[in-house]
């Protein structure tokens, strides 16, 4: 069995977020693995259970985690044909830096039609910034929440990892809403389905 290994990434806030941006948990998680010698070539799943406001330790291993029970964020990816696990666990190190993130590719390009999303060209930005910042989009048009709310990414799960290409062919499409907090929506690539996504309303950070 391969060893577990921990990757500490020094990571930045995101704009005026004072959380760990999932968009930047995805891209950090992959760096890790690569990092490490995993090159994740199947499913992805990530789930955010609460909000990160420390610099982040990804835990990876071939067995399930025993931190995994109260880690504020999971994840799995599938390499070489394994299954690996992992767990996302905060120090006690403040995040100080932040960095500039323009969503305004994504707006500008948003195409609508009725409960579905997507682009009307390339935006230049990484897929999962364009996955998220489309859901959101799409969240924003069809529901109205409290001021004190907003929308935050709680799970998104994927065939394969993420691919520049993607880009301006994905689409996101709501598929039901879970109470009155909770959404799913599917993700797809072109005419492939790519995954789904769930996000929930909560606390304005």
């Amino acid at each position: 069995m391969e060893p577990s290994f921990v990757y500490r990434p020094s990571i930045a806030f995101r704009a005026h977020r004072n959380y760990l941006h999932s968009t930047t948990l995805y891209k950090e998680l992959i760096v890790g693995a690569e990092a490490n010698g995993l090159v994740p070539n199947g499913p992805i799943e990530l789930r955010v259970r609460r909000l990160i406001r420390y610099q982040p330790a990804l835990h990876f291993s071939p067995a399930p985690l025993a931190i995994a029970e109260s880690a504020p964020a999971l994840f799995s990816l599938h390499a070489a044909g394994a299954l690996w696990h992992g767990a996302v666990t905060e120090s006690e190190q403040p995040i100080v830096n932040r960095e500039r993130y323009n969503e305004a590719p994504v707006t500008s390009r948003a195409v609508f039609s009725d409960s579905s999303i997507r682009l009307s060209a390339c935006s230049g930005l990484h897929p999962i910034e364009v996955i998220t910042s489309m859901t959101l989009l799409l969240h924003q048009r069809l529901f109205t929440i409290g001021e004190d709310r907003k929308w935050y990414l709680a799970r998104i799960e994927l065939a394969r990892p993420l691919r520049a290409r993607d880009d301006d062919r994905i689409q996101i499409a709501l598929l039901r809403r879970l109470g009155i907090t909770m959404t799913r929506s599917s993700i797809s690539s072109g005419e492939k389905p790519l995954g789904h996504i769930e996000f929930i309303a909560g606390p304005v950070d």
